[in-house]
């Protein structure tokens, strides 16, 4: 699940709360250093996790998400999930 401001990942990995990691998009190969906000679940061997991007005009996923001005005005928002 991506993002304007970061994005909810699954990982094999143990990450600790406000670790920095490189996050990459696979599609675009854009790169962008996020924090680990926090653990969402655990199933099996995989993680998953919330992560905040440092920079906040970071743009990996190379989707173009409305200016926040409209954000804020518009009747229903959207999380995407690329997967």
């Amino acid at each position: 699940v991506v993002g304007r401001q970061g994005a909810n990942i699954m990982l094999a990995h143990k990450l600790a709360p406000q670790q920095e990691i490189n996050v990459r998009c696979v599609e675009t190969s854009k790169e962008a250093i996020a924090r680990v906000v926090g653990q969402l679940a655990q199933v099996e061997e995989d993680y998953s996790y919330s992560v905040e991007f440092l920079n906040p005009d970071a743009t990996p996923w190379g989707i173009e998400f409305p200016p926040i001005a409209e954000g804020e005005e518009a009747v229903g928002r959207v999380v995407l999930d690329i997967g």
